[in-house]
Parts: C-alpha cells; structure tokens; sequence
C-alpha cells in the first residue's frame, strides 16, 4: 500500500488554474519542491506542465495566483491519497482470516482496489 500510494503521489496531478487541464509533474523529489516554492513565492513565472490537449510539456507563464492554486491542488490529492492509504490500511488490519487463504487473498483484494490512481 505504501508503495502504491508513493506511486500515485508521483504520477503528478492534473490543475485547471490556466483555464484548461494541464499535468503537472510530482515524479521527482524536486518536482515537488518546485512546486512548493513556486506555489508560496507569491510571484509570476513560469512553470513547466503539460498541456492535456497537445500533450505538450513545456514551460508557461503562471501568475502568483495561478501557481497558489496549482500548489493547493496538489496539496489537497496528496492528503487524499494520504487519506486512501490510512482507510486502506485500517481495512486490511481489520481482516478476520478466514478458513481459506483464497478468500483472505478475495478480501484483501477488495481493500486494495479502493486505492484509486489519480486520472
């Protein structure tokens, strides 16, 4: 669970602060830093995501404002992912083994397919 909660946490997370939909990129450690930076700095610049209707990756202006709203997006599914990966652990502690590992294995199936990737 852990490891798929890091992955979906990495996959990036889509914003519409430009007005469209556009990925923005969390795979890498400074990634996330960036986007701390450039979510609080309270400045406009630019700021590399991906245009969901190209599929272009490059660099666009944001305002202040923009990028605070970026920031906050991906605040806001990290702590839901975070959120995902406690209800999923929660539910897996809870599992009373059954007579047969098949249904065990049925039940921590139905747990962990609640862990949902970001679209």
């Amino acid at each position: 669970l852990n490891t798929a909660c890091s992955a979906s946490i990495n996959t990036g997370f889509l914003s519409g602060a430009l007005g469209s939909d556009h990925r923005y990129d969390t795979d890498k450690p400074t990634d996330q830093v960036n986007l701390i930076a450039a979510g609080l700095g309270g400045v406009d610049l630019p700021f590399t995501c991906t245009d969901l209707a190209t599929e272009t990756k490059q660099q666009r202006p944001h305002t202040a404002t923009q990028l605070a709203m970026v920031y906050t997006e991906a605040s806001a599914e990290k702590v839901r992912l975070l959120g995902v990966l406690d209800v999923a652990r929660t539910a897996l502690n809870a599992i009373v083994m059954t007579t047969t590992l098949t249904a065990a294995l049925a039940e921590v199936d139905a747990v962990t397919a609640d862990f949902s990737l970001p679209t």
